[in-house]
């Protein structure tokens, strides 16, 4: 069994009405210590949700936080801590407290959970395969 940590990231176009879009997922599994960023590839709901929002930017932000997260850039001097590294996201990209789970180790945790929090990215066919 694996222990799994996972925050979902979601864009806010208004702070103040909390409606937001899910775009990310990250995922730290502590047993093994690997880390993943997943992120929309689907940036035309994306520009629907927020017409006034820089989809190129919001695309080099969302490249930005994988390499960070999937490499050591965050501290050297530190093992990688989901929450401390989420904590920073306050304003229009926010992560969901973070979730503590057991996983088989032969279980795709993060195609599965990518798939339901980021579903408009798959085929309604591709999003029930594997469940």
């Amino acid at each position: 069994m694996y222990q799994v940590e996972y925050a979902s990231l979601k864009y806010y176009n208004n702070i103040i009405s909390e409606e937001c879009l899910y775009i990310g997922m990250l995922f730290h599994n502590l047993t093994t210590g690997k880390r993943d960023f997943r992120y929309i590839s689907n940036f035309k709901r994306f520009q629907a949700f927020d017409d006034e929002a820089d989809v190129e930017f919001v695309k080099l932000y969302l490249s930005g936080i994988r390499q960070q997260v999937e490499t050591n850039i965050f501290n050297y001097n530190q093992a990688f801590s989901i929450t401390d590294f989420t904590r920073i996201y306050v304003n229009e990209f926010r992560f969901s407290p973070v979730t503590v789970m057991e996983v088989e180790e032969n279980e795709d945790y993060v195609e599965n959970l990518t798939k339901m929090y980021l579903k408009f990215d798959f085929s309604k066919e591709k999003r029930l395969s594997n469940f």
